[in-house]
């Protein structure tokens, strides 16, 4: 059975962003290929922006790979947000982990976490 595309890197033309787009369901099977593909679009532009409106549903790793993504591009000065606002799927699962949305995060100039409810400034 060949694998559907779950994870999917988009250049722009200019090469001025790059978008990941997601759908279906991620977990701990997806992680490394999910990784891969993020620390890719963060060496290749200075905004990445990740579409997850297609997604259904994650697990703890994809929202650890999508933390770390938001704290290497932070640190490096590049652009890592949502594309189109927050998804559902990411809204629903950190709400069922017990995680308050709207956490202030340090990497965000302290501001709330762009990925449990806030938004970079």
């Amino acid at each position: 059975m060949m694998k559907d595309h779950k994870i999917v890197k988009h250049s722009a033309a200019d090469g001025s962003s790059v978008t990941v787009s997601l759908n279906g369901t991620l977990n701990i099977e997806d992680a490394a290929e999910f990784r891969e593909v993020l620390t890719a679009a963060l060496r290749d532009a200075p905004t990445v922006l990740l579409d997850a409106r297609q997604l259904v549903q994650v697990d703890i790793s994809i929202l650890q790979i999508i933390c770390s993504a938001c704290r290497t591009a932070a640190e490096g000065r590049l652009a890592f947000q949502p594309e189109d606002g927050l998804p559902d799927s990411i809204r629903t699962f950190v709400g069922n982990i017990g995680a308050r949305m709207g956490s202030v995060c340090s990497r965000n100039n302290n501001e709330p976490c762009t990925w449990f409810g806030g938004g970079k400034q």
